[in-house]
């Protein structure tokens, strides 16, 4: 999944439009359209329910949500982190929990 695939997914719930989040991004409409088609490719189930002109989360899209934000976070410390000449500064802290079922 790529990030601008999920800063997408986020500005249109920031937005709650696919129109919206177009303008807020300067991307075209149906580039909005194939990220957000993107991620529910890989993710191979709808992260939106279209009803009319309005959007809602699916139940994936909420499970998504918040890992979306804290992966974006953490791409910003990265590319704020990052020195004038491409060198990484600071620490970087990685951890992960498995939730076994």
């Amino acid at each position: 999944m790529e990030i601008r695939h999920l800063n997408t997914f986020k500005a249109v719930i920031q937005t709650g439009s696919f129109t919206k989040a177009a303008e807020l991004l300067n991307y075209s409409q149906s580039t909005v359209t194939f990220h957000i088609k993107a991620i529910e490719e890989e993710l191979g189930t709808p992260i939106f329910d279209r009803i009319g002109k309005r959007i809602f989360l699916t139940e994936a899209g909420e499970k998504l949500l918040p890992h979306a934000i804290q992966i974006l976070n953490v791409f910003r410390n990265v590319k704020e982190a990052t020195g004038e000449h491409g060198e990484i500064k600071g620490q970087l802290k990685i951890t992960a929990e498995n939730y076994s079922t």
